[in-house]
């Protein structure tokens, strides 16, 4: 006896929705791990601010630093990956722009952009022309370390 096509398909959204549960999730997870990686790393390169990062479910700047009490870095964090050609899709750069004109509203010293990987890196740079749109914002990765995060050979 052949099964009504709508419970087939009724079984397969409840099983995809639950897996896009587990999906964001992991985007969470990834966003916490990679912020928490960013600020050892700018512990090193900026040893008297103090950061603060509270988590992925909170809207606003990712990361903030203090100096004698004084704002002197915003981040922004970033898990975006690119394409098997490198390059970034429309909703991630219009999410990555928005994210770049928040760090600009911020009167501060050091804005970052903090993405996962030199791919991602590469990218946001030439598509969202970030030398001349945005010149006062670093554009950083900090796992360079781990090459099996990019597909590049480089």
């Amino acid at each position: 006896m052949e099964q009504d096509p709508k419970l087939i398909l009724a079984d397969d959204i409840a099983f995809l929705v639950g897996m896009k549960r587990c999906a964001g999730s992991l985007n969470n997870r990834l966003h916490d791990k990679l912020a928490r990686l960013a600020i050892i790393n700018l512990q090193e390169k900026f040893p008297t601010i103090e950061f603060n990062y509270e988590n992925a479910g909170v809207g606003g700047i990712d990361i903030t630093g203090k100096a004698n009490e004084e704002l002197v870095f915003v981040g922004e964090i970033k898990t975006t990956i690119t394409n098997q050609a490198g390059s970034l899709m429309g909703a991630q750069l219009k999410s990555i722009k928005k994210d770049l004109e928040r760090l600009m509203e911020v009167d501060v010293k050091n804005r970052y952009l903090i993405l996962i990987s030199k791919a991602t890196k590469r990218a946001v740079i030439k598509q969202l022309k970030t030398h001349t749109a945005f010149p006062k914002i670093t554009i950083y990765t900090c796992v360079d370390a781990l090459p099996d995060l990019d597909t590049d050979t480089d």
